[in-house]
């Protein structure tokens, strides 16, 4: 037992110290196997054994650590021969009743995923990596904890590393693996695209915009220069009848704000009307620097106003009017004064209701 505990920190600490890949997107053709790098040479054993005896002697049982050296060394030598694959070219099968993409590696194992690498999607995506892997997920550059269910569903720009450590194969295979996933999830209506990109391995078969077919820039990318509604289809390159499909929205038009009359550079001293051509819209109000919770269509107050309106693709756009001081808002001081002087006044007519000699 102390022997496999050990074998499993070895293994742990070495590809802790394996480099990581940038981040970045896949590149458009796979990796051939000139892209494999061997381990470098020259382990110190010895300052692994250091490494190791400090990290097991804390707070546990030391009493056989007399074994280190010799399964350090075994270690060290098993490490001299053994690889370093970085992006491995995985073999890619689709299977339809589950509705799930597995890759699988030179070593046996395998990965599944509910789209392809490097997909634009607006659903949650389930990605399920295999049980001896280190698993590290960022979304749009941060890191996130691996989700339990392997569901993903935030917008973000994922990229999912996996370091598939040895021992878990099934034909005794003892390479180190790192393999990079990514996708994107943008949400139904977004501003945000402006390349789609075909997945690894895939081409553009049909896009459309509006219910219009159009021609793809090329077969592996597109880039959109208008808005509207686009619907795409991608085909695998060799394997027949594996197709997915992206529909979304683009919409890059931030919503507009309308005033009657139209203001000018000078503060405006005539009764100001405000409209927004889109109501669903949030639309935020400023009164002299300080939020307002309820936003006024007509503006006669003098004053300086500014709105924020935002729209469900996430677009914004600002505005700000001055009004002309021809009706002052009251102040606190003032409003207690007008206060009180009504409530004598109500005060003085009951009193006279009662004693009508007086009148």
């Amino acid at each position: 037992m102390k022997k496999c505990l050990l074998c499993v920190l070895s293994a742990v600490l070495i590809a802790a110290a394996l480099p990581v890949s940038a981040y970045g997107y896949p590149e458009t053709a796979l990796p051939d196997t000139a892209s494999w790098e061997t381990a470098p040479e020259g382990f110190d054993a010895g300052e692994l054994e250091r490494e190791l005896r400090e990290r097991m002697g804390a707070g546990e049982d030391t009493g056989d650590m007399d074994i280190l050296p010799e399964v350090s060394a075994e270690l060290m030598d098993q490490m001299a021969q053994m690889q370093s694959i970085i992006h491995p070219v995985p073999k890619i099968r689709w299977d339809e009743g589950e509705s799930m993409v597995y890759y699988t590696l030179p070593n046996e194992e395998y990965f599944s995923s509910s789209i392809p690498n490097g997909m634009l999607t607006t659903r949650p995506v389930t990605f399920l990596p295999m049980k001896n892997a280190r698993t590290t997920v960022y979304r749009s550059g941060m890191k996130i904890t691996p989700a339990e269910d392997g569901v993903y569903g935030q917008p973000g720009n994922y990229r999912i590393n996996l370091l598939v450590l040895p021992g878990g194969g099934q034909n005794g295979d003892s390479s180190l693996y790192e393999i990079d996933f990514y996708f994107s999830i943008i949400p139904e209506v977004s501003s945000q695209v402006s390349l789609l990109t075909a997945p690894e391995g895939f081409y553009i078969d049909r896009l459309e915009r509006d219910q219009t077919a159009l021609k793809p820039e090329n077969p592996r990318w597109h880039f959109l220069s208008r808005d509207g509604a686009y619907r795409v289809r991608f085909v695998h390159e060799k394997l027949d009848g594996m197709t997915f499909e992206t529909a979304f929205v683009r919409d890059t038009k931030a919503p507009l704000l309308s005033f009657d009359p139209a203001p000018d550079r000078y503060a405006m001293n005539r009764t100001v009307h405000v409209a927004v051509d889109d109501p669903a819209a949030a639309v935020e109000m400023y009164y002299n620097g300080k939020p307002v919770s309820m936003v006024l269509s007509t503006l006669e107050i003098g004053g300086n106003y500014q709105y924020r309106l935002t729209d469900s693709a996430g677009n914004e756009r600002y505005y700000a009017i001055k009004m002309a001081d021809r009706f002052r808002m009251p102040g606190p001081g003032t409003i207690m004064i007008t206060c009180l002087a009504l409530a004598g006044a109500a005060a003085w007519l009951i009193y006279q209701r009662r004693h009508p000699r007086f009148l």
